[in-house]
């Protein structure tokens, strides 16, 4: 019993011992001074300068003749070679032949129907100069200027409700609306430009023939232009109807001036976007040539434009302050696609012009010259 006591008493004396003897040990241990190495980078600076800061809104759309027709052939026959010029890439002034179609037969047969009508007027003149023999002359009158090659005059007009029964009786209404709806279609086979313009598209070639209801080509202004182009829905009450707009092409040199004429009501519930047109002018533009546009849309006041990806996600970024960066918190106004308008720093107030890579609060920078 004695000897195991004398054990577990053994026991307890080494483990104490050993205790005390790490504690000392530690306590003697001294610790190695860490070295601080403070990064120093050159920065380009920035100077805050608050003042009126221009929202532009940057939009690309593809041009689009603002006045075009698809034409159509109303009546049949052989194109005449008249319409050789009708080609892709021909320009014509407005009232310049586009397309003739021979209407010798239309001709012949509007002449058939006036001879008809002069042949009918003249067998009822003797009735009206028994029955109505105060109006007599005028209609001698018209009788004696009538001609089957010029186009049809207009009836005298007549002054008692039986004089007007009495001539509708005679067919002489009936033949006069016939040789106007003729002479109307006979029209129809001369096609003119209605406005300055090109041909884009021509389907049928002089001699062939024409069937009604074929279409013949296209034909599109080639002065005024138009330019549909799509902006955020958010943006919309920035925007309106006469705002000037700065076109330029990333293709062809030049920029032209232009102005918003139409703004869609409905709202693209896919992009949450609204279409808007805008009309341009101007040489060197053509139908379907992408443009950009930048349309100013407001002033934002006491503001200042930064790079975007000097912000951190929660809306800081850094000053230059005693040549330290520091985080300034900012109330971000409005993102560009490469830019961001802000509020809350001071005139005067130094940042880096670009992002400082790996850049942490308290690190030194070195002011360099632009």
């Amino acid at each position: 019993m004695n000897k195991g006591r004398l054990s577990i008493l053994a026991a307890l004396l080494v483990l104490v011992g050993s205790f005390a003897g790490r504690k000392f040990l530690a306590a003697q241990k001294v610790e190695p001074v860490r070295k601080v190495t403070n990064r120093v980078v050159g920065v380009v600076p920035d100077t805050v300068d608050l003042g009126p800061v221009s929202i532009t809104i940057p939009v690309t759309g593809k041009l689009r003749a603002r006045n075009r027709i698809d034409l159509y052939a109303e009546v049949s026959g052989r194109l005449l070679p008249a319409s050789d010029r009708f080609r892709e890439g021909n320009a014509f002034s407005k009232g310049a032949l586009l397309i003739a179609i021979d209407d010798t037969e239309a001709k012949a047969n509007l002449v058939a129907q006036k001879s008809g009508f002069l042949n009918t007027l003249s067998s009822v003149m003797s009735d009206i100069r028994i029955d109505y023999p105060e109006d007599f002359d005028k209609w001698e009158q018209y009788l004696a200027s009538f001609s089957v090659e010029k186009p049809i005059q207009e009836l005298p007009e007549v002054n008692s409700e039986k004089e007007k029964l009495f001539i509708t009786a005679r067919g002489i209404y009936t033949g006069y609306y016939n040789i106007k709806s003729t002479e109307a279609r006979i029209d129809k086979y001369t096609l003119r430009a209605p406005f300055h313009g090109a041909v884009t598209e021509a389907n049928i070639e002089p001699g062939t023939l024409v069937r009604q209801g074929q279409k013949l080509g296209e034909f599109i202004s080639d002065q005024r232009y138009e330019l549909e182009v799509s902006v955020k829905a958010s943006d919309l009450s920035f925007l309106n109807v006469n705002d000037e707009v700065a076109l330029h092409s990333p293709d062809i040199a030049g920029q032209w001036n232009g102005k918003i004429t139409r703004i869609n009501n409905r709202i693209d519930p896919q992009t949450q976007s609204v279409n808007l047109f805008i009309e341009t002018q101007g040489e060197g533009l053509r139908e379907g040539m992408f443009l950009n546009a930048n349309v100013e849309v407001e002033e934002i006041e006491n503001a200042y434009m930064v790079n975007r990806k000097l912000l951190n996600d929660q809306n800081e970024l850094f000053i230059i302050q005693d040549s330290i960066l520091k985080l300034s918190a900012v109330e971000v106004i409005r993102f560009t696609d490469q830019s961001a308008i802000i509020r809350g720093l001071e005139s005067g107030v130094l940042i880096p012009k670009d992002p400082v890579p790996n850049a942490y609060p308290g690190m030194g920078v070195q002011i360099l010259k632009p």
